[in-house]
Formats: structure tokens, sequence, C-alpha cells
């Protein structure tokens, strides 16, 4: 199911805690569950249980999770605050991509082979312009 409101996309989807069994809070950057997720609509905060090479950025979390297996709807695209600041030297107008680190998005560099999925609208505010993929 996907849903727009406000100038907003949501997508319903599964979340899954991962082997660090990770709670979740409202602004934290998920990725989908590696090889199936995508298809399963099943996303993590763990970046080790999403696709090692390239995780799938997915969208942020709405709302907290604490128990895994929930059903909950995250923000695919529109304008969205981080719970945590962009990796790296983040600037405003920079290219965002899934980031190593649990709940989090990266600034974009020439070496990155991820999808970009946002650009920062303002890097001190952690306003991010979000669009993942349905």
């Amino acid at each position: 199911k996907v849903r727009y409101e406000n100038k907003k996309w949501y997508k319903w989807v599964k979340y899954d805690d991962g082997t660090a069994n990770l709670d979740i809070v409202a602004g934290d950057f998920l990725n989908y569950l590696a090889a199936t997720g995508y298809n399963l609509d099943t996303v993590v905060a763990d970046t080790a249980d999403a696709d090692s090479t390239t995780p799938f950025g997915a969208g942020v979390a709405v709302a907290a999770v604490t128990v895994t297996a929930t059903y909950m709807w995250i923000q695919i695209k529109g304008l969205v605050t981080l719970s945590l600041d962009p990796t790296g030297t983040p600037a405003d107008s920079n290219a965002l991509v899934p980031s190593a680190t649990n709940k989090a998005m990266a600034i974009a560099t020439s070496s990155d082979v991820e999808h970009i999925c946002g650009h920062t609208i303002d890097d001190s505010a952690k306003l991010v312009y979000l669009d993942c993929p349905w």
C-alpha cells in the first residue's frame, strides 16, 4: 500500500528488528531487508541485515517501534526531519544515500554505487527531501 498526504508519500511495510534487535524512533532511516525485503515490503534499521554491498534505502520511520514484525507506515517521499545527522560532512543540497551506520543516511560520494534517496534541505535542522522507491 502507498498513501499520499500533504505533499508526502508513505508506504505500508513490515519492520524486522534484525540481528541487533534495534528499536526505532520517528526520523530513523530504514533499508530493505537483504535479498527479499523490497518484494516482501520488509524493512530493517540494522545495516547488517540490509544488503552489505549496496543497501537499498526504504524510507524514514514516522513513529517509534519496539517490537519486531510490526506493520507500520514509513515516509518514502517529501520533506522529513531525520533523527540522526547524515554521516560524512553534510551541507545543504547534498545528495544522500543509505549509510553504513544504523538508522542513518550518508552524504553521497563519487564512488558510491547506492541509489540516491534524498537531498539535504537544511542540514542544521536535519531536514531532508526524501525520494525513496516505492
